[in-house]
């Protein structure tokens, strides 16, 4: 076998075999990388039905996604300024939210015009919406805020479970 300049080995022609792809399992119908088309720094990821939504923080895009095609489709088109710099992404009914300096806005998912539903005395830097709770991290705060959709009152504060910015996501357990 052949050595580089480092002394690896390398192998030559003879010792290369011949790989026989039909026998791989098809790897592409349970996974697969999603690449968002024309989309530059995603700070946000949510599912909406059998789509994804995102948040271009930088060019300030809500983004849908097909996963299966990749096709993207700028959701905001007229209210790009109000998403720069917005991180977090949630979906609950017909409501999107998402955080962005101290602020958690909350949008309907039609025109997509951000209000704001409540301020911190800090950065909040993730959100996440289950029933009646909206659950939003702060990491100089060190918890998690819990508050209620309808109202915006403060129900309860979590301490976070690990160091650093939190990104958060909530089920029925």
């Amino acid at each position: 076998m052949p050595t580089s300049e480092l002394g690896a080995s390398q192998p030559d022609s003879a010792d290369t075999v011949p790989v026989n792809v039909a026998n791989r399992p098809n790897l592409s119908s349970s996974r697969s990388t999603v690449r968002p088309i024309g989309v530059y720094m995603i700070s946000g990821l949510a599912a909406n039905g059998q789509q994804l939504l995102a948040a271009d923080t930088l060019r300030g895009y809500l983004i849908e996604v097909c996963p299966q095609t990749n096709n993207t489709t700028i959701l905001n088109p007229h209210t790009v300024e109000d998403w720069i710099d917005s991180s977090g992404l949630a979906v609950w009914e017909d409501t999107v939210w998402f955080v962005k300096g101290q602020c958690v806005f909350r949008c309907d998912n039609q025109n997509f015009l951000p209000e704001v539903f409540v301020r911190l005395p800090y950065e909040a830097n993730g959100v996440a919406v289950w029933q009646d709770k909206v659950y939003v991290t702060c990491q100089k705060a060190g918890q998690i805020h819990v508050f209620d959709r309808e109202n915006s009152t403060i129900v309860t504060k979590i301490s976070q479970p690990g160091i650093g910015k939190e990104n958060i996501t909530v089920d029925e357990e």
